[in-house]
C-alpha cells in the first residue's frame, strides 16, 4: 500500500478538496486540457486595451466593426463547461471590501445554455434578461448615498434624491420595448390595437426597422453601463492608484452545438449585440457539430421540401447545394468566432489521464493507493521519491473528463471508506468479503460503462469474458473469448482504433486479479495473451519486425516475468522502443557509442527490475536454462541469450568502451567488425588491440623505441623483418598530427576545416588498412604474441582456476583444468596468439555451458582477468605506428563522439555482476536440493548426460 507520508498528504488534501461528479473550477488543472488558457486571458486584456482606445471616438461619427467573441471547442465531455467555470472565477468581481465598496472592471452576465431554453425563450431574450439584472445591480450601486457619485452622476439625482426614471433605466426600458417589436406576437398585437389612424401610424412606424432600432438601443444601453462602471471605478480608486482598468461585459454561452435551430439563432444574436468594443462573448461547443448544424439550418432556409430539388442538386458543375452550404457555414463561424481566438481543448490520453485530479490528488495517486504494491497503474521511483504512472494501463479509461471522473469518484470513495480491505494479511469475514466483491464489481462495471471503446462491446465482455458470479470463487474470466471480442470491435468500427482492444481487456482482467485474488481463470492462456500485449506495446511482435540483439533480449525476457513487472519494464523502455528493432540508418547506428547507449539503457532497466521488484528473476533464468540445456525437448524456454548478454555487458570496462569508441573513427563499427572475419583463429582481437591502446595511454612516459628494443621478459623479438616494412600511411599521419598540434598550441582559436578533416580521415583509413594487413600476415606466420599487463594477477587467477573444486568424477571443469595445465600459461609471460585464442575459446565454452555447474563461475572469473590483462605485443609495429596509436586521440577527441566513463554506470554493472553471481549460486542450490531428494550428487548429474 502507499507509504504513511503519501497517505497523510492525501488525507490532508481530501479535507480541503471536495470530490464530486460534474463541472467544477479546475484552477491550475485547467492547463492539462487547455494549455492556451493564459493566451485566452491575454486576448481578453488585449480586448480591454482596444476598448480603452475606442473610448474617445464618437459613436455618431464613427463606429468600428468589432468582434470580441472567443471560442472554446472540444468534443463532448472534454471539460468545456469546467473551463468556463474556471474562467468565470478568474474574472469574477470581488463584491466586498473591508474598507469600502469595491467596484470591479469585469461585469459577468453569466452562462446561457441554449439546450436548456424552452420553446418560448430566445437567446436574445435571455441576453436582454441578463442585461436587466446587470442594470438593476448597477442602479443599486449608484443609488447608495455617496457624495462623489451624486456629483459625477448628477443626472441620476434630483436634489440629492435618486431618480427612478434615470438615463440607465430609460435605456433599459427602450431596449425591452424594441425587443418586443422584433417578436411576431407583439407585432401583431400592435397592428390590431389602435384608437385612431394617427396612433396606428405612430405605432406602425416603430415596426418598420425593429431589428436595426433594437441593435442601436442595445448598443446605447451597453455604452451607458460601461460609462457608469468607469465612473464608479474612478470613484473607488484607492490611494496611490493612478488609473483604472477598462470595464468589460462578459457573456458565456455553453454547448452552442446541441440544437441546430439554436445554433443559427445564436449567430443572429451575436451579430446583433457583440458589435461593441466592451462586450466579450465566450462560446463553447464542438466545432464540427456547430458547423454542420449551421449548414443544415442554411439548407432548411432554402425550403427544398417544397420543390423537387434535393440538397445534392448542383446549380453549377462544381458544387452541390449541400457542399455550398457547408462552405458558407464555415465562413459564418469564421465571422462570429475568428480563428485566432479559437481555443481547442486537448483530448485526454494515456500520458495525461494519470494527472487528472481534484486539487493536488491525482488519479494516479488514488489508483496507487488502491492497488498498493501491485504496480498496475503506477510505481514508486526511488530516485526521485515520486509515484510515476505506467501509462499503458490507463488505456482502459475514457478519454474525456466526464468518463474519467466517474471512475475517480468511485476509487476515491473506496480509498476513503474501505482501504483496509486490501491490507496484506488482514482476514475478512464473509460479510466483508461479499461487500468487497460487490464494490470491485461496481468499479469494473463503471470502467466499462465510462469507456467509449469498452462500452461498445460491453454485452460481449460481460457475457463471454467477465462471467460474474455471486462471489469471487463463482466468477470466471474466460480468456479464450478475447480474440473474438477484439475482432468484433474491428468489424463494427471498420476504422483502426488507437491500440488493440486486447490490451484493454487484459488490463481489465488484471484489475480484477489484483483486487480479487480468488477469481478463477486459465493462467496459461492468460499469460500467453499478456506476453502478446506486452510485445505489442513495445512493437516487438509481427512478422515484418526485425529485432536487434537488444530487442531479442527483451522479447525473451517478457515471458519470464509477471505481467505487472512486464508493464513496469515496458514503461521504462517505451520512450526508446525504436532502439529494439533493426534500423535502416546505416552504419552510424552500429557504432560503439550507439550500441553502448542501448546496452546501458537495457542493463539499467533490468537492474532496476531485479533490484526492487523481481529479486529472484536471475535464479529462475539460471534454473530454467539448466533444465533446457539438459533436455532441449523441455517445455522450459531457453534463456541463454539473456544470461550471456547480462554477463558480457556487465563485465565490460569503461576504459575499454571509451577507447574503442574513440579509435573506431572514421569508419565506425564497420572497420573494427571486419577483424572477426579477417583474423581467423585470432580470438578476441578487438580486445587485445584496444587493451594495447589503453596501455599506451596509461604508460605514456614509455617511448615507442622501448617497445621495439625490448628483449626482457622473454618477449619474442620479431623486429628484424618488421623494421624494414614501414607503414607510409603512419608516417604521413604522424606528420599531419604533429603539424596540427603545433598550430593549435600556437593559436588557441584554431579550428579544423572540412578539408583538413577529410585529409586526415583518409590518412587514418590508410593507416588502419596497412596496420591490419600487417597483423594478418604476421598472425598467419604465428609471429603475433600476447602479453600481460600484470603477470602476477594473471598467475593468481589461473592458479585459482586450476585449484577450484571440480568434483570427484570426470567433470567438464576437471577436463579443462587438465588442458590449461598443459598450456603452461602460469609459467609463460608471453603467449602465442593462437594459444591465447584456444585458451579463451575453451574457457568461454565452459562459462556458457548451462547444463553443468562445476567450474562455470570460476571460468567467468578467469575470463574477466584475461580480458582485462591481455594485450597485443607491440613488437610487430614500427615506431611511427606506435606513435600514432599513442597520439591519435589528440585528433579524435576533436572530431569523434565517444562513450564517456560514467561512475554511476560502472556501479550498475558491478551490481549486475553481483546479482548474476547470487542468482547462479541460488539456482545451483535448488538443483542440489532437487537431485539430493532422489539420491543423486551434483557431479553425477554431469556424468549421466554425455551431451553436456
Amino acid at each position: 500500500m502507499m507509504s504513511a507520508q503519501n497517505s497523510d498528504e492525501i488525507m490532508r488534501e481530501d479535507s480541503n478538496t471536495k470530490v464530486f461528479i460534474g463541472a467544477r473550477d479546475l484552477k491550475k488543472e485547467v492547463y492539462n486540457i487547455l494549455p492556451t488558457f493564459d493566451l485566452l486571458l491575454k486576448q481578453i486584456e488585449q480586448i480591454r486595451e482596444q476598448g480603452q482606445q475606442e473610448r474617445g471616438i464618437s459613436n455618431k461619427d464613427y463606429r468600428k466593426d468589432v468582434n470580441n467573441t472567443i471560442g472554446i471547442f472540444g468534443p463532448r465531455g472534454t471539460g468545456k463547461t469546467s473551463v468556463l467555470y474556471t474562467l468565470i472565477n478568474k474574472l469574477k468581481p470581488v463584491t466586498n471590501n473591508i474598507l469600502k465598496e469595491k467596484y470591479e472592471h469585469n461585469m459577468i452576465l453569466g452562462i446561457i445554455e441554449p439546450d436548456h431554453l424552452g420553446d418560448n425563450t430566445k437567446i436574445m431574450g435571455s441576453i436582454v434578461g441578463m442585461l436587466k439584472k446587470m442594470v438593476d445591480q448597477q442602479i443599486i450601486q449608484i443609488s447608495k448615498p455617496n457624495r462623489q457619485i451624486t456629483k459625477e452622476l448628477n443626472e441620476y439625482f434630483n436634489k440629492g434624491l435618486f431618480r427612478s426614471n434615470n438615463p440607465l433605466q430609460s435605456k433599459m426600458n427602450d431596449l425591452v420595448e424594441y425587443h418586443m417589436y422584433t417578436e411576431n406576437e407583439y407585432r401583431q398585437l400592435l397592428i390590431h390595437t389602435y384608437d385612431d389612424l394617427a396612433t396606428h401610424i405612430k405605432k406602425s412606424a416603430r415596426l418598420l426597422t425593429p431589428d436595426v432600432e433594437f441593435r442601436e438601443k442595445l448598443h446605447e444601453l451597453i455604452t451607458c453601463l460601461i460609462d457608469n462602471q468607469r465612473l464608479l471605478l474612478k470613484i473607488s480608486l484607492q490611494e496611490g492608484e493612478k488609473s483604472i482598468e477598462e470595464p468589460l461585459i462578459f457573456l458565456f454561452i455553453d454547448d452552442i452545438d446541441l440544437k441546430m435551430i439554436r445554433s443559427r439563432e445564436l449567430i443572429e444574436a451575436i451579430l446583433q449585440y457583440a458589435n461593441h468594443p466592451n462586450v466579450v462573448t465566450i462560446l463553447s461547443g464542438d466545432y464540427e457539430i456547430l458547423r454542420d448544424a449551421i449548414a443544415l439550418a442554411l439548407i432548411q432556409d432554402e425550403k427544398l421540401m417544397y420543390s423537387n430539388i434535393s440538397a445534392h442538386f448542383k446549380p453549377n458543375d462544381e458544387e452541390s447545394i449541400k457542399e455550398r452550404k457547408q462552405i458558407l457555414s464555415h465562413e459564418y463561424v469564421k465571422k462570429i468566432i475568428p480563428p485566432a481566438r479559437r481555443h481547442q481543448l486537448l483530448q485526454w490520453n494515456e500520458n495525461t489521464i494519470p494527472r487528472f485530479s481534484f486539487g493536488q490528488v491525482r488519479f494516479l495517486d488514488q489508483l496507487y493507493e488502491l492497488f498498493g504494491d501491485k504496480e498496475l497503474f503506477g510505481y514508486k521511483d526511488n530516485k526521485e521519491n515520486k509515484i510515476q504512472p505506467i501509462t499503458k494501463s490507463y488505456c482502459i479509461f475514457d478519454r474525456t473528463p466526464r468518463g474519467i471522473v466517474n471512475v475517480y469518484y468511485h476509487v476515491y470513495e473506496v480509498n476513503k471508506h474501505f482501504k483496509e480491505w486490501w491490507i496484506k494479511g488482514k482476514n475478512l469475514n464473509n460479510e466483508e468479503r461479499k461487500e468487497r466483491f460487490v464494490t470491485v464489481k461496481s468499479i469494473v462495471d463503471t470502467i466499462i460503462l465510462s469507456s467509449t471503446r469498452l462500452a461498445s462491446v460491453q454485452r460481449h465482455i460481460l457475457e463471454k469474458f467477465i462471467q460474474w458470479g455471486h462471489d469471487e470463487s463463482s466468477t470466471y474470466l474466460d480468456y479464450s473469448e478475447l480474440e473474438a471480442i477484439t475482432s468484433l470491435e474491428s468489424e463494427r468500427n471498420r476504422v483502426k482504433q488507437e491500440g488493440s482492444l486486447l490490451l484493454l481487456l487484459i488490463i481489465l482482467g488484471e484489475v480484477i486479479h489484483s483486487l480479487l485474488e480468488n477469481i478463477r481463470f486459465d493462467r496459461n492462456e492468460c499469460s500467453s495473451l499478456q506476453v502478446e500485449v506486452l510485445k505489442n506495446i513495445l512493437q516487438l511482435g509481427g512478422k515484418d519486425v526485425k529485432l536487434n540483439q537488444h530487442g531479442q533480449i527483451i522479447n525473451g525476457l517478457l515471458p519470464a516475468i509477471s505481467f505487472q513487472h512486464g508493464l513496469f519494464l515496458s514503461q521504462l523502455l517505451l520512450e526508446n522502443k525504436s532502439w529494439l528493432v533493426q534500423g535502416d540508418s546505416g552504419e552510424k547506428e552500429h557504432t560503439t557509442l550507439s550500441e553502448d547507449r542501448k546496452v546501458r539503457w537495457i542493463l539499467s532497466q533490468i537492474n532496476e527490475l531485479i533490484e526492487d521488484r523481481d529479486v529472484e528473476l536471475l535464479t529462475r533464468l539460471y534454473y530454467d536454462q539448466y533444465i533446457y540445456s539438459k533436455n532441449k525437448a523441455s517445455n522450459k524456454p531457453s534463456y541463454y541469450q539473456i544470461l550471456e548478454y547480462l554477463t558480457q555487458h556487465s563485465a565490460s570496462r569503461g576504459a575499454f568502451i571509451y577507447y574503442k569508441s574513440l579509435y573506431e573513427y572514421p569508419f565506425g563499427y564497420k572497420l573494427w567488425s571486419r577483424t572477426s572475419t579477417l583474423f581467423k583463429g585470432f580470438h578476441d582481437f578487438d580486445n587485445l588491440m584496444v587493451n594495447l591502446i589503453i596501455l599506451l595511454h596509461e604508460q605514456s612516459s614509455i617511448i615507442p623505441e622501448k617497445f621495439l628494443s625490448s628483449k626482457e621478459d622473454n618477449v619474442k623479438s620479431i623486429v628484424g623483418e618488421n623494421a624494414k616494412s614501414k607503414n607510409q600511411a603512419a608516417t604521413r599521419l604522424k606528420n599531419a598530427l604533429t603539424s596540427l598540434k603545433t598550430k593549435q598550441q600556437g593559436d588557441k582559436e584554431f579550428k579544423l576545416t572540412a578539408t583538413q578533416i577529410n585529409r586526415i580521415n583518409k590518412f587514418i583509413e590508410q593507416f588502419y588498412d596497412a596496420l591490419f594487413e600487417k597483423i594478418i600476415n604476421y598472425n598467419q606466420d604465428e609471429r603475433v604474441f600476447v602479453l600481460w599487463k600484470d603477470f602476477n594477477e594473471v598467475f593468481s587467477a589461473i592458479n585459482e582456476f586450476l585449484n577450484g573444486h571440480s568434483g570427484v568424477s570426470d567433470t567438464k571443469y576437471k577436463n579443462l583444468q587438465n588442458r590449461v595445465r598443459g598450456m603452461n600459461i602460469n609459467t609463460d609471460k608471453t603467449l602465442l596468439s593462437s594459444k591465447f585464442s584456444d585458451l579463451i575459446f575453451f574457457v568461454e565454452k565452459l562459462a556458457s555451458n548451462y547444463a553443468v555447474w562445476y567450474g562455470r563461475s570460476e571460468a567467468v572469473a578467469l575470463l574477466r582477468v584475461l580480458d582485462e590483462q591481455a594485450y597485443l605485443a607491440p613488437d610487430i609495429f614500427d615506431t611511427d605506428e606506435i606513435w600514432v596509436l599513442q597520439h591519435l586521440d589528440f585528433y579524435l577527441t576533436q572530431v569523434n563522439d565517444v562513450v564517456n566513463i560514467d561512475p554511476s554506470y560502472e556501479k550498475i554493472k558491478e551490481d549486475m555482476r553481483n546479482k548474476l553471481d547470487k542468482g547462479f549460486k541460488a539456482a545451483m542450490e535448488l538443483v542440489v536440493t532437487d537431485l539430493s531428494s532422489i539420491g543423486i550428487e551434483l557431479e553425477e548429474d554431469e556424468d549421466i548426460d554425455d551431451n553436456v
